[in-house]
């Protein structure tokens, strides 16, 4: 994976992470990221182990548990 790709999972964690109270789907998280969502999904999923609507569904339940 490119330092590029990285960058890209990196923009969209942190897009995540701050909108959280508006439950951001894969389009807004993909724009955020510059990548179309389906790349995004492909490099998403290969750089965190899940695919990015589980990573909001656990980053939302942990945050709540806080």
């Amino acid at each position: 994976m490119t330092d590029q790709m990285l960058a890209g999972v990196g923009a969209a964690v942190e897009y995540i992470e701050s909108h959280l109270e508006s439950r951001p789907d894969l389009d807004q998280v993909a724009a955020a990221a510059h990548y179309s969502k389906y790349h995004l999904h492909r490099i998403f999923s290969e750089a965190v182990g899940i695919p990015v609507h589980e990573y909001c569904l656990l980053y939302t339940s942990d945050a709540a548990d806080d």
